[in-house]
């Protein structure tokens, strides 16, 4: 990498996490561009910038332009992840499944793409699938309390109450902000 692609990425990863304001980041980023046009990661913060806007069709553009750019190995299943996420958001769950498993490719290691790829199988009503990257989610980040939610809901779709009680349990005990986990769980128990 050139020094002024490091310095470059350096000042526009500054520009997205310092800037509370998306319009402004986005203002910045757009002049950053100016001069460095062909810079990947100019399109990939500018991509998570318009997500924060609420303007995912414009930021797929921008982070599938990214993937063009040459984008250092270690950054593509990053942009893949962005991209899978757009396209769950927009309820496009078979695209974003078919980005998220070339992120995976890979890098396999990665929490972020099993826990987006978990949620649009669930959205697919694939759930032996879902609990599978849910599994794995928590296997790579065993602290994820929203993940031991989300396989509790798989496991309860399955009809493994059991299975779903004790994840419901797990993600409670270490996030007991998750209402759905405890709506469930009390819906559970009342089954019981």
């Amino acid at each position: 990498r050139s020094m002024l692609q490091s310095v470059g990425l350096f000042a526009a990863k500054l520009v997205f996490e310092q800037s509370p304001d998306p319009v402004e980041s986005t203002a910045r980023l757009l002049k950053m561009k100016k001069i460095l046009p062909d810079a990947y990661y100019l399109e990939f913060y500018l991509g998570q910038n318009l997500v924060r806007l609420g303007r995912h069709d414009e930021a797929l553009l921008h982070l599938n332009r990214a993937l063009t750019l040459n984008p250092e190995e270690e950054d593509i299943p990053y942009i893949y992840s962005f991209i899978g996420d757009c396209l769950k958001d927009l309820g496009k769950y078979k695209e974003a499944i078919a980005m998220l498993e070339k992120g995976r490719t890979i890098d396999d290691e990665r929490p972020d793409l099993h826990n987006l790829l978990g949620f649009c199988h669930f959205k697919l009503e694939k759930y032996e699938t879902a609990v599978h990257h849910f599994t794995r989610a928590v296997e790579l980040f065993p602290s994820s309390a929203i993940d031991y939610a989300n396989l509790g809901v798989n496991y309860r779709k399955l009809g493994k109450n059991e299975e779903a009680i004790k994840n419901f349990e797990l993600a409670l005990e270490m996030d007991k902000s998750i209402d759905f986990a405890r709506t469930h769980l009390e819906e559970l128990s009342a089954q019981a």
